[in-house]
């Protein structure tokens, strides 16, 4: 095997580790924003069935 082909395995290797590792980052963060949205909208829909409660008070 020549130098250069050493040279791209090793590069090619690191590239692979770089790349599951942003993957990883990738997934955690839509976990996270997932998460948000979800407590988000559950909070926002709480708040309306407060107000509609307070609506059908009148």
């Amino acid at each position: 095997m020549t130098e250069l082909e050493q040279q791209l395995i090793e590069g090619n290797k690191a590239l692979f580790t770089k790349n599951q590792s942003l993957a990883e980052k990738f997934r955690q963060l839509t976990v996270q924003s997932q998460y948000m949205n979800k407590k988000r909208f559950e909070s926002s829909s709480e708040k309306t069935k407060v107000a509609d409660a307070q609506i059908l008070l009148f």
